[in-house]
């Protein structure tokens, strides 16, 4: 007689490292950080007068899969997100999409964050090589994160915490500046689409 998953993981010697609270808060410091600060001067470059309303919209979005991924995290309390999901739904080749797209999400992403970091490096610190630091932080991550979620947790935590300072001069900055006139050619385009 084979015990259920969830049975014999309560049985074993295995337990979470991290609480609700650290969970929480390790997710917002990871979307703060990709999100925010790597693609922030861009957007802002692409969207003008739109990026509040841009991100906004992101938030919302944001928000409401947050929400979703939720409610299936309590109701299949199992490791492996989407890809166990999904199996459990009884789409095993959708499963097996959604597993490998968050491995090359995890790659890409941490290429792409190792890339902004020696970006604005190097406009700190005039003739430093793009490339090799973008290297070495993609070296001192994974040396950080063999660690385990604990160590890595903190300094993610932590880094969280820093970045809320300069967010927060963005936003205190950027609201008094706010003007409804501004947003007109964004009204005036959602307005023609529909």
């Amino acid at each position: 007689m084979t015990m259920p998953p969830h049975a014999a993981r309560a049985g074993s010697k295995a337990r979470r490292q991290v609480g609700k609270t650290a969970a929480l808060l390790l997710t917002a410091a990871l979307i703060v950080g990709t999100g925010l600060f790597n693609s922030l001067g861009a957007a802002t470059a692409e969207a003008g007068s739109g990026i509040l309303v841009a991100m906004l919209i992101g938030g919302l979005i944001a928000l409401l899969t947050g929400i979703s991924a939720a409610q299936v995290g309590v109701n299949y309390p199992d490791e492996g997100g989407a890809f166990i999901w999904l199996r459990r739904f009884g789409y095993p080749v959708l499963s097996f999409v959604a597993g490998c797209s968050y491995l090359f999400k995890g790659i890409l992403g941490a290429g792409v964050l190792a890339l902004g970091f020696a970006n604005y490096s190097a406009q700190i610190f005039s003739g430093l090589p793009i490339s090799v630091t973008a290297s070495i932080a993609l070296i001192v991550v994974a040396a950080v994160n063999i660690f385990g979620i604990a160590p890595t947790s903190r300094i993610l935590i932590s880094i969280f915490f820093i970045n809320l300072i300069p967010l927060g001069l963005y936003v205190a900055f950027a609201a008094p500046h706010v003007r409804v006139e501004h947003l007109t050619p964004i009204w005036v385009a959602t307005s023609w689409a529909s």
